[in-house]
């Protein structure tokens, strides 16, 4: 099931990591909650540079759909700190 917001008289937009941290926390209806964010990366080290589509996944987004990997493990949860500095550039 895919999750979406929906302001009012808009269309359905992302959602931002805070909002989806808060419907986290506060579910009680759902057995586990994941993120997904598509991306483009650039895969480089060959002779060639190549585009790759690609997505952003939060834990426990393969044990959601039951995937296992064929090598390896998936990633665990984490804490993640954010740190801001309004001097940044």
């Amino acid at each position: 099931m895919q999750v979406w917001e929906k302001p009012p008289g808009g269309e359905r937009n992302v959602i931002s990591t805070l909002n989806f941290l808060d419907w986290k926390n506060q579910n009680t209806v759902f057995e586990a909650m994941a993120a997904e964010a598509g991306a483009w990366m650039v895969l480089t080290g060959g002779e060639n540079p190549v585009a790759l589509k690609c997505a952003r996944v939060s834990a426990p987004y393969f044990s959601i759909y039951r995937a296992e990997p064929l090598l390896g493990r998936t990633f665990a949860p984490m804490k993640i700190n954010l740190v801001s500095n309004a001097k940044w550039f």
